[in-house]
C-alpha cells in the first residue's frame, strides 16, 4: 500500500512538473504576437483614419471582448457576430488530450440604451486524470440570453446593469459514474462602470453575483458567487487595442485545486484585437478562465491557477 501510494504521488509530481515550463513558453507565445500587433498599430495616421471613417463605432469598443466587463454597448441597429476556438493547456499530459472548446455569440443594439444577445460555450474535455478520482473526462456546455441597459451615459462615464439567464450542463465521467447536471438553471447580473480615463485609455470596474449549480460532494459546481471585475482598454491606434481583466471571487469559491479541493482563484485575461477593416476583427487572448458567459467567466480552469487557456476570436459587425 506505502508503495502504491508512493508511486502514485511520484506520477502526480512528475505530472505537475511541467506546468512551470508550459505556463512560460504560454507567456512569451502572447507577448511575442502581443508585440506584432503592436506593429500592425503603428501604420502609418492616414492609414488608421481612413479605417476608422469607415465605421461609424469603434470597433475596439464593442463590448465583444473576453471576460471584459466593461460598459460598452452596440450602437441602435447595429449587429455583432462572434466566434472563438481556444485550447486549454495545463502542463499534464494525460490531462491536455484533446482539449479544444469554441464560444459563439450574437449582440443586437435593440434601442439606444438596450442591448440584447444570445450566445454559446462548448466544452470537451480530454479523457484521463490527474489526480486520485478528479477531473475524468469532464464536459461543460452552457447557453445563455442577456440583456445590457444604458443607466448613465455621459462622455466620460457610462453606467449600465446586465443580466443572463443560462441553461448549463456540467459533467464529470468518473471510470463508470456520472456526476453533474444536465442543463439546468444559472444565471448571474453585473453593474458595468466605466471611466475614460484619457482618449486611449478606459478604465472598467463591475461588482456582480454569478449563480450556478452547487454540488460539493460531488466535487463539482461552484454555486453562487459574488465578485468584481476589475479591466482596462487601451486604443493607441484605430488599427490596434489592448485589453485586461482581473476578475475576484468575493463570496463563494470558483476553483478546483490539483487535491480536488474547493478554493479561490482570480480570473486574468490579457488580449489583443487588430482591425481587419469593414467590420471584421481578429483576437488573440490568453486567460486562465473557464466558462464563456457573463455567468460562468468567474470559473477558473482547473485544476485550480496552474493552467493556461490561450484563443483566437473573430468578430463581424454590421452597420
Amino acid at each position: 500500500m506505502r508503495k502504491a501510494k508512493a508511486i502514485q504521488r511520484q506520477d502526480v509530481d512528475c505530472a505537475v512538473a511541467p506546468e512551470h515550463t508550459c505556463s512560460a513558453a504560454v507567456i512569451r507565445f502572447v507577448f511575442v504576437v502581443l508585440a506584432s500587433f503592436c506593429l500592425i498599430g503603428g501604420m502609418s495616421e492616414s492609414q488608421a483614419q481612413q479605417s476608422k471613417g469607415t465605421m461609424e463605432f469603434d470597433i475596439h469598443r464593442d463590448g465583444s471582448q473576453l471576460h471584459l466587463g466593461g460598459a460598452y454597448q452596440l450602437p441602435k441597429k447595429v449587429v455583432s457576430l462572434r466566434a472563438g476556438v481556444l485550447y486549454p493547456r495545463t502542463g499534464l499530459p494525460r490531462l491536455d488530450e484533446n482539449l479544444t472548446f469554441g464560444r459563439f455569440g450574437i449582440a443586437w443594439g435593440a434601442t439606444d440604451r438596450l442591448q440584447l444577445s444570445v450566445g454559446g460555450n462548448a466544452h470537451l474535455h480530454g479523457p484521463g486524470t490527474i489526480t486520485n478520482k478528479y477531473f475524468g473526462k469532464t464536459t461543460l456546455m452552457s447557453y445563455s440570453v442577456g440583456a445590457k441597459f444604458k443607466l448613465v451615459d455621459r462622455p466620460r462615464l457610462k453606467i449600465g446593469f446586465a443580466g443572463t439567464l443560462d441553461r448549463l450542463k456540467w459533467v464529470e465521467r468518473q471510470a463508470k459514474k456520472i456526476i453533474g447536471v444536465k442543463f439546468v438553471p444559472a444565471g448571474s447580473a453585473h453593474i458595468p462602470i466605466t471611466w475614460s480615463a484619457t482618449s486611449d485609455l478606459d478604465l472598467h470596474v463591475a461588482p456582480g453575483i454569478s449563480v450556478m449549480p452547487s454540488y460539493i460532494d460531488a466535487k463539482i459546481g461552484a454555486g453562487t458567487i459574488v465578485g468584481a471585475n476589475l479591466g482596462f482598454t487601451y486604443v493607441p491606434s484605430p488599427l490596434f487595442s489592448l485589453y485586461g481583466s482581473y476578475n475576484v471571487p468575493i463570496s463563494g469559491t470558483n476553483a478546483i485545486s490539483l487535491k480536488g479541493n474547493f478554493e479561490k482563484v482570480a480570473i486574468w485575461t490579457l488580449g489583443g484585437r487588430t482591425n481587419l477593416g469593414k467590420g471584421w476583427a481578429l483576437d488573440l487572448v490568453a486567460t486562465n478562465g473557464f466558462g464563456g458567459s457573463a455567468a460562468t467567466r468567474i470559473i477558473s480552469y482547473f485544476p485550480g491557477s496552474n493552467a493556461t487557456v490561450v484563443g483566437v476570436g473573430v468578430s463581424k459587425t454590421f452597420n
